[in-house]
């Protein structure tokens, strides 16, 4: 679905940071990022009638 995609995309990115040595302010501010991107994709997802195919295409041709 496509809280798993943006799960998979979020974790992918903040332990990319984290490598880089980010501090506790960037990775708070990388969690609200990701808070408001999955309320965003909530609220898309209620109201448009997409399909779960569609998001895994998706998320299979971010990767």
């Amino acid at each position: 679905g496509v809280l798993y995609s943006i799960e998979a995309a979020s974790s992918s990115t903040s332990s990319a940071a984290e490598e880089e040595g980010s501090s506790g302010v960037q990775h708070r501010e990388a969690e609200t990022g990701r808070s408001r991107a999955i309320e965003w994709a909530q609220r898309a997802v209620m109201a448009s009638p997409w399909e779960e195919t569609h998001w895994t295409a998706l998320a299979q041709a971010s990767r």
